[in-house]
């Protein structure tokens, strides 16, 4: 399997989506004590879409 730099590019960013709407969609169903970890996560995410 030959993956290209450009197509492994869109690889990355297409699973980081796909892990956080798992993400999103898990966090909705269970409202969990640790919302402060929640929010580095968000952090983190936003930090890396920028």
């Amino acid at each position: 399997m030959n993956i290209s730099g450009a197509d492994f590019g869109f690889l990355l960013i297409l699973l980081a989506c796909i892990v956080e709407m798992i993400y999103k969609i898990h966090k909705g169903k269970s409202r969990d004590p640790n919302a402060e970890n929640d929010k580095q996560v968000e952090n983190f995410w936003d930090a890396r879409r920028w």
